[in-house]
């Protein structure tokens, strides 16, 4: 059984509304209502750079990476 997640908004608005800096490209995200493992998504990661908060919007892939 596999996990399946939507996106409704544009990498564009993502950005805007998580207050973002985007890194690398989002050229091969789009919104999908059916988005399965294998396809590319847009992550929204937090971090820590000089005591301030940061957050950064990135291409990656969803699902699992098994071990065998």
């Amino acid at each position: 059984m596999c996990g399946r997640v939507f996106c409704t908004l544009s990498p564009k608005d993502l950005i805007k509304i998580a207050g973002a800096k985007c890194i690398g490209s989002l050229e091969n995200v789009s919104k999908s209502y059916n988005i399965c493992p294998t396809s590319c998504i847009p992550a929204i990661k937090g971090s820590k750079e000089m005591g301030k908060f940061i957050r950064t919007i990135e291409s990656m892939v969803w699902g699992a990476k098994t071990p065998f």
